[in-house]
């Protein structure tokens, strides 16, 4: 199956602020080498109301238009019941992005979390399982003690996510999800350099 385009769904809210540079560093980094690969990607940080985080996303416009199948494209939440809500959060901005796709089978769409670092080949890792047929995949997240929600490491289609909304994010509802020691991705913490 040929995946046409990857979307990052990026949930902030008001707590993440000290992060998402350095998630942004990362994210923009994963995206260019998609989209040299041959997969534009579009990041979508998904902005809780009291984020703060407009500011420092308009720094990044100037430097992410400059890259060739890599674009920004924030979502301000309004003051909608759970908007505030990891969960709900990414809910709304990854049933959002799955919606606007015209092709949904060929486009991916990833999630991850402000505190996630990822490889620069995170997206293509994704998206080559999902060119094999998969429709949900997920990876390990280094320096997670126990389980951890598959949230900070998940992949689905967008057609899954239009077939089975928020419900898709808790189990990729009637489809398996696979599970691959790549992608893999670790935890981030505040003044910690994005290139470690």
């Amino acid at each position: 199956m040929r995946i046409e385009r990857a979307v990052v769904v990026l949930p902030v809210l008001a707590g993440d602020a000290g992060l998402l540079d350095d998630c942004l560093e990362q994210l923009v980094a994963a995206a260019d080498e998609a989209s040299a690969a041959g997969v534009p990607t579009a990041l979508v940080p998904v902005l809780a109301p009291g984020s703060g985080a407009a500011r420092l996303l308009a720094s990044w416009e100037p430097l992410v238009a400059l890259l060739d199948g890599v674009e920004l494209r924030p979502v301000r939440l309004g003051a909608a019941p759970g908007a505030r809500d990891a969960d709900a959060v990414l809910a709304a901005g990854a049933v959002a992005a799955a919606a606007r796709e015209a092709r949904p089978s060929a486009v991916v769409v990833l999630v991850t979390a402000p505190h996630v670092a990822v490889g620069s080949r995170w997206i293509t890792e994704h998206v080559h399982h999902h060119a094999g047929g998969a429709q949900a995949t997920t990876g390990p997240v280094r320096g997670a003690s126990g389980a951890h929600p598959a949230r900070l490491n998940l992949a689905l289609r967008a057609d899954l996510l239009r077939r089975c909304g928020s419900a898709a994010l808790h189990g990729a509802g009637d489809r398996p999800v696979v599970h691959a020691l790549t992608p893999s991705v670790g935890l981030l913490t505040a003044g910690q350099p994005a290139s470690s």
